[in-house]
């Protein structure tokens, strides 16, 4: 009856072991197919000066607009020159990107970017400064027009004419 035993707990480990491999098999597909659906298009799909291939233009389309969303949506960090002071704040020209003429290639990292070549354009925003401002070195009676200001600002410059400051630094 020992015998018998062992051999049916050594068939109960074996169906076990298999079930759990069988488990981790369809995990894996699974999360491959998940990681090919929201992965970056593959570098190969974009020829050497950075430009879409014709095949693969609708995914390098999906890429050239997923690059631009965020950047619009996360450039809040910005530099810019001081046009005019007021009580409120001021308003400063910044160069950001010309989004509806971007471009995208591949970087080292094995993602996109915007490429260099992208035509920069002037925009004007107004900054204000609250009571949470910090302001570093700065005194809000130092900020005159002519000076270079890095702002830490809560809305992006892509989405906003309007800029809360959470951070001004002099630069210039």
């Amino acid at each position: 009856m020992g015998e018998q035993f062992q051999k049916m707990l050594l068939l109960i480990v074996i169906i076990l072991l298999v079930i759990l491999t069988a488990v981790v098999v369809f995990q894996q597909k699974t999360i491959t197919a998940i990681k090919n659906q929201i992965a970056p298009v593959p570098e190969q799909s974009l020829e050497k000066n950075g430009q879409p291939s014709p095949k693969n233009q609708p995914q390098a389309d999906l890429v050239l607009e997923a690059v631009k969303g965020n950047i619009a949506e996360n450039s809040k960090n910005i530099t810019g020159k001081v046009t005019q002071v007021s009580d409120q704040g001021f308003s400063v020209e910044i160069e950001v990107y010309d989004l509806e003429k971007a471009e995208v290639e591949s970087s080292e990292g094995g993602g996109y970017a915007i490429s260099p070549g992208t035509p920069k354009k002037m925009k004007k925003c107004a900054v204000t400064i609250t009571e949470q401002t910090k302001l570093g070195k700065v005194k809000k009676s130092e900020i005159k027009p002519g000076n270079i200001l890095l702002i830490q600002a809560e809305e992006s410059v892509y989405k906003a004419d309007t800029l809360t400051a959470l951070e001004i630094k002099l630069v210039k």
